[in-house]
């Protein structure tokens, strides 16, 4: 599995209230940064954590994966973000060891901004890229209520968008990377969360995602490339 891309992930009222929630939390001046942990093992203590639930039957991230690492994104439409890979960043620091998620993902909660591209390059750590040059790579755009997930080790980043959006819309992004193994220095959240921000009922771990449609993704070729 290189990319998978679905669209209607959420339920309409799941969506509905997600993307009231992110909108509003977004404006916050005192809203919760960075990354936090999931463990499978635990109940969900907030929305995110019941929406990692849900997506899970969708994701499929098989049964070695214990936890999710999450965090929300919520820029100008014209944010760009370098081509990177995500890894285990503390384990980086202290051993030089490469260690990805099985799989990254995003949910995209706005139609604004610039498409995410996932190139076919991954990275050893002795030889750099592989292969030196992108060859072919996956441009997904933003559209509301759609998931995309893809190999863990593979390189991505975000073209910003040609325009600016007309109406002030931020790209909001709900991320997720399936982990393994729990990344060091990674933590649940535990500050509350504003009131604002309401838990789903309970029901959303007895729903089957049946509305949800797998698309067709085709790659694009690339003749010559430099990714910064």
């Amino acid at each position: 599995m290189k990319v998978r891309l679905y669209e209607n992930v959420f339920p309409s009222q799941w969506f509905s209230h997600l993307n009231k929630c992110l909108r509003k939390y977004s404006k916050q001046t005192d809203r919760i940064d960075g990354a936090f942990w999931y463990s499978f093992k635990g109940s969900p203590t907030n929305l995110f954590e019941q929406l990692i639930r849900y997506l899970r039957k969708i994701a499929r991230p098989g049964s070695e994966c214990i936890g999710a690492e999450w965090w929300v994104h919520s820029y100008a439409s014209d944010w760009k973000k370098n081509f990177h890979f995500d890894r285990d960043e503390y384990a980086y620091l202290n051993t030089s060891k490469w260690i990805h998620p099985k799989f990254g993902s995003i949910v995209y909660v706005s139609d604004s901004g610039g498409p995410t591209v996932i190139l076919d390059q991954r990275v050893d750590p002795k030889k750099g890229l592989i292969p030196e040059q992108a060859k072919k790579g996956t441009l997904i755009y933003p559209k509301k209520n759609q998931f995309a997930i893809f190999a863990g080790n593979l390189r991505h980043g975000v073209y910003p968008a040609e325009f600016q959006s007309k109406n002030g819309s931020n790209r909001i992004t709900f991320l997720i990377n399936w982990w393994h193994r729990k990344p060091i220095n990674l933590f649940p959240l535990t500050k509350a969360l504003p009131a604002f921000i309401a838990p789903l009922p309970k029901a959303i771990d007895s729903m089957s995602a049946k509305d949800s449609k797998l698309l067709r993704v085709k790659p694009i070729f690339f003749k010559t490339m430099t990714h910064s």
